[in-house]
């Protein structure tokens, strides 16, 4: 008995073990349960015959019941990260936990964080701000008032003029929520250059320009009565001059401001040389030139220079060609009332024509009524008085020529009594007569 009775008393305590049920869940009809940034109210509203409650761990969020339907209640959130939280629904039978969700807020300059701006007054610059929480800024440097426009959404910063040399920066602060950062103004120097220092001029009197950069007006003083200085309208070209010196050298200066900034030009001027310390003008004659087949400088046939003649048989007033017509062929001449004269009968070598070739022999003179003179002017220009060039040498007299098709020819005759025919021309024109030909032509020119 007392066995069966154990086992019985076993037996009616497993039968009493509850087994676990979990509790019904309610039914939701609708639940607006996000939220942006800047807070606002939402709403649950559940399916229940029976009332509920509703609780929120979140101090940012409050739910308050009526019925069926839970009132959300979310706060701002002033920072950049969002956030969320579970409101937990329950009724005597039934429980529900539903998510609520809130943004963070937006900030950003799109455009960087450092900004330059001019170096005159009331230069400005506006910033835009990406934001959804408003903006407040303020200046931390004393030259620069800085504003956040509502209805633009940008930051608008105006500086101060900055009168110096040196650029300079500043910082303005700007706080959307909790979010705080910085933008950066590099405010330019004011623009003041001179091209030199210094201009020296000879003692009978001149003119130098100086050249001015500048962002600001400027004005120009000389400390002397024998200096003038004149800007121009712009004021980027400064002319200082100086009238002829009657004794020593002398020292000046012309003093440049922009608002406060000097610079100072030291002018010198030279005393006026006596004639023999005066420099000697390069003999015009001297010096390289370019030959041309034609008056319009049609075929460049190349440099050659005109040198003093130094050899053993050298006479006063000979000189040298070198390079003349044939490259590395020297010809020599001499010089008399401001002339160039070259000998007669020099064979000067093989004619090139620049599109045909080798096609003759260049002879200077033909005949001893030929010959070539040359007149240089002042301004190294030469030009042909007389001359006999030909491409063939049985060309000795006559009043016309043929030349042959591809050729180039310059032709000039010379007559006993010193009558002249001239043409230059291309393959395949022939000169019948005086009428048709020209009477004077640029043959080559000085090279500066």
């Amino acid at each position: 008995m007392i066995l069966l009775a154990g086992v019985i008393s076993f037996t009616s305590c497993g039968d009493d073990d509850p087994t676990y049920t979990a509790p019904a869940q309610l039914s939701l009809k609708s639940a607006d349960a996000f939220f942006e940034a800047a807070g606002g109210t939402g709403s649950i509203v559940v399916n229940s015959a029976e009332s509920i409650t509703a609780t929120s761990n979140a101090d940012w969020l409050t739910a308050a019941v009526n019925g069926n339907t839970v009132t959300l209640t979310v706060a701002a959130n002033d920072k950049l990260e969002g956030r969320s939280t579970n409101v937990v629904l329950k009724s005597a039978t039934a429980v529900k936990e539903v998510n609520v969700t809130q943004r963070g807020i937006i900030y950003g300059l799109a455009d960087g964080y450092v900004y330059r701006i001019a170096d005159t007054a009331n230069s400005q610059v506006s910033v835009p701000v990406a934001q959804t929480a408003g903006a407040t800024v303020s200046s931390l440097a004393d030259w620069l008032t800085a504003t956040f426009n509502s209805q633009t959404s940008m930051v608008e910063i105006v500086a101060a003029s900055n009168d110096t040399e040196s650029e300079r920066a500043g910082l303005v602060a700007i706080q959307t929520g909790t979010v705080k950062d910085t933008i950066q103004i590099i405010q330019d120097a004011i623009l003041f250059k001179l091209e030199k220092n210094a201009v020296t001029l000879p003692g009978e009197g001149g003119t130098q320009t100086v050249l001015i950069d500048h962002s600001r007006p400027v004005t120009a003083t000389a400390d002397a009565d024998w200096i003038t200085c004149v800007l121009n309208d712009a004021a980027d070209t400064l002319a200082v001059s100086v009238a002829e010196n009657p004794g020593e050298a002398r020292e000046g200066t012309v003093t440049v401001k922009s608002l406060d900034i000097t610079k100072i030009i030291t002018v010198t001027q030279e005393a006026v040389k006596s004639p023999e310390e005066q420099p000697q003008e390069e003999d015009p004659f001297f010096g390289t030139y370019t030959f041309y087949w034609t008056g319009s400088n049609t075929y460049n046939l190349g440099d050659f220079t005109i040198e003093e003649y130094t050899g053993e048989d050298a006479e006063e007033g000979d000189v040298v060609l070198k390079g003349f017509y044939v490259p590395d062929n020297e010809i020599y001449g001499y010089v008399e009332d401001g002339k160039l004269y070259i000998y007669d009968s020099q064979k000067l070598g093989t004619l090139t024509d620049p599109d045909e070739g080798d096609y003759g022999n260049l002879i200077m003179s033909a005949s001893q009524q030929d010959f070539i003179i040359f007149d240089i002017t002042p301004e190294g220009m030469v030009s042909a008085d007389l001359c006999v060039m030909a491409t063939d040498p049985g060309y000795t007299q006559g009043w016309w020529w043929e030349i042959p098709a591809g050729g180039t020819a310059i032709l000039v005759k010379v007559t006993a009594d010193g009558a002249r025919s001239m043409t230059a021309a291309k393959g395949g024109i022939k000169a019948e007569s005086r009428k048709n030909l020209p009477t004077s032509f640029q043959l080559f020119d000085k090279k500066k």
